[in-house]
């Protein structure tokens, strides 16, 4: 993983802000290097007259080595053609190939062979760019695993951006900084204005030697859907005079089966094909996230060099029961378990009578006593396995001292539902609580050392696990269903996954999400709906004694957890993380969680 920063200018070249650059160190503190290029053009003005132009482009790079031995520098550097890439991912496979050793490097390999053999060649020059911007795409399109990437073609002076098909890593933009156009994986949100973030819908390029004749095409505006505009309009002074962002390839629809039936079909059982071949998909995803990952930052074998954001629930404890099958039993699993102290919350508990509310706010949050079950079910049906149960317990005055910085790693996420997502997220991804010491009967301060964090998300999306899924069965049967499902899939990449890559990467540590694997989603989006919930089937199994009776929402995974015994896991009901950890409405009084944040 990487943080990244790229400039275009006019004028000199100009380097990230102290500000961006601390936050890009803080997401790789293993490396970090500056690249700077000159591009000189000549152009032709509307009287004829031949002009001289310089530009000025900027490359740097912060690394987190999470892939192959020996930590690598970036950006990387082709001595033949002067070619740069900064990639922040991970290429887990590469057409059909799995990539094993550094995956940066193989790609930046592969990109580089394709402009040195095309140089070669006796073509004329815009056949030949022509050709090696197919090759590229050609390449870039095969990449499965999650990234963000900027790439610069130093033959043809086009520079590629771009983030995978699902958004997993984070990029942002601005065409109206002082420095003139500007990329980069975060930024101070305060006070820079003007960032968004680059549509997860595809590559970009950007044509740094002939602007010119880059005028006459057009930018896809990103986050419209009004079709194409031209970029003249949000000319800087700093930026060249004419200048166009061009889609040059963009992501396929996620093929979806649309197929409805009219008759009630009766549910999957637990020898349904379909539950095994799903347990063979999941395990597949775990294990390229999982192995080979490098130990640089813990000091012996006794610490974690994995952890899973774990609330107990069915998606992250289905994870965690599949990485045990899959790790070595000598080696350690961070589960790792955030609640925080709600004011809100504690008033409340303070007029009850029951024996609940008489625990401390943190044993009280549902996260925690979903997490300590799920552990127990965990212990139970995986013996010699160490779990490190890491209760992070987060009082309220921290939430206060660190919210302003919460605030600007999300920018230019700024609701009240995307901080409370956020907050959860930045104190578990720290990694900071204690853990229960058996010999001595007491807690003990642990801090993970694990670079890679697991994340459960993306199975509701996949398998009908929010409430509005059964709302919108009920308005309209299986089609609102659907409908609903490739809603929310298709806008993951807005509301989540840069905001929380933001969040997470900011304790130098990487989050994998093993139900967003190509090969899983593809494989359940292909599963007409009835196979992935079971709302619009029959429940004639339910009186047959060898079969578990599970609610609808995400039925197939609970089958699946069902058959791997954990049947209290399979039975766990959907809780959002804002309301398991006790992040939502911190104070007193309703607020909508899609209002905007008060200054």
């Amino acid at each position: 993983m990487c943080g990244i920063y790229f400039s275009w200018s006019s004028g000199k070249a100009y380097g990230p802000e102290q500000s961006i650059l601390d936050l890009l160190k803080r997401r790789g503190p293993d490396a970090f290097q500056i690249l700077e290029r000159k591009v000189t053009t000549t152009v032709t003005d509307k009287n004829g007259t031949s002009i001289v132009q310089e530009t000025f482009l900027t490359f740097a790079s912060t690394v987190l080595s999470l892939r192959g031995i020996d930590v690598t520098a970036q950006p990387l550097r082709d001595p033949f053609s002067g070619s740069l890439l900064c990639w922040n991912g991970e290429a887990w496979k590469i057409g059909d190939q799995i990539v094993v050793e550094n995956d940066a490097k193989t790609l930046f390999l592969l990109l580089c062979q394709v402009i040195s053999v095309s140089k070669c060649d006796n073509n004329d020059d815009i056949s030949t760019a022509e050709e090696i911007q197919r090759k590229i795409l050609t390449i870039l399109g095969s990449v499965k695993g999650p990234f963000a990437f900027v790439f610069f073609d130093a033959f043809n002076k086009r520079v590629f951006y771009g983030r995978d098909r699902s958004g997993r890593r984070s990029l942002l933009l601005n065409t109206q900084s002082h420095c003139g156009l500007a990329i980069a994986s975060v930024v101070d949100g305060s006070p820079s204005p003007g960032w968004n973030e680059v549509e997860a819908d595809g590559i970009y390029m950007l044509n740094v030697a002939r602007p010119d004749h880059a005028a006459s095409t057009h930018h896809d505006r990103q986050g419209s859907n009004q079709g194409e505009e031209s970029c003249t309009a949000m000319i800087q002074p700093c930026l060249p005079a004419d200048y166009a962002i061009t889609r040059v390839l963009r992501w396929p629809d996620t093929a979806f089966n649309r197929a409805i039936h009219t008759q009630p079909k009766q549910r999957l059982r637990l020898n349904s094909l379909v539950v095994s071949d799903l347990t063979e998909k999941l395990i597949a995803a775990v294990a390229l996230r999982s192995l080979g990952i490098p130990r640089h930052s813990a000091p012996n074998n006794a610490q974690a060099c994995i952890a899973i954001l774990f609330s107990g629930g069915l998606d992250c404890t289905l994870i965690a029961r599949l990485l045990h099958d899959v790790l070595p039993l000598n080696c350690p699993i961070d589960l790792l378990n955030v609640a925080f102290e709600n004011p809100r919350s504690i008033a409340a508990a303070n007029k009850d009578s029951s024996s609940l509310a008489h625990r401390t706010p943190y044993l009280a949050c549902p996260d925690r006593i979903t997490g300590l079950s799920a552990l127990s079910e965990l212990q139970r049906i995986c013996p010699g396995r160490y779990w490190q149960f890491v209760s992070i317990d987060v009082p309220y005055s921290e939430t206060v001292d660190h919210r302003q910085r919460i605030v600007s790693l999300m920018y230019p996420h700024n609701t009240e539902m995307d901080f409370s997502i956020a907050l959860a997220l930045y104190f578990a991804a720290r990694g900071t609580g204690t853990i229960w010491d058996s010999r001595t009967e007491t807690s003990i301060h642990h801090h993970t050392y694990a670079r890679v964090l697991l994340s459960g998300l993306g199975a509701d999306e996949l398998f009908a696990g929010y409430s509005r899924h059964s709302i919108a069965f009920k308005r309209g049967g299986q089609k609102a269903l659907l409908e609903e499902l490739i809603l929310d899939f298709s806008r993951l990449s807005k509301r989540n996954l840069g905001r929380d890559d933001r969040i997470i990467s900011h304790w130098g540590r990487e989050i994998r999400f093993p139900y967003l694997d190509e090969d899983v989603v593809d494989w359940v989006v292909q599963r007409p709906v009835w196979e992935k919930c079971s709302y619009s089937t029959s429940n004639l199994e339910e009186g047959i004694s060898d079969e578990p009776v599970l609610e609808p929402a995400k039925h197939l995974l609970r089958l699946a957890a069902w058959k791997l015994c954990m049947e209290k896991t399979a039975t766990e009901k959907k809780r959002a993380i804002q309301f398991g950890a006790r992040t939502a409405r911190m104070e007193v009084g309703r607020v909508r969680g899609t209002r905007v944040l008060q200054a």
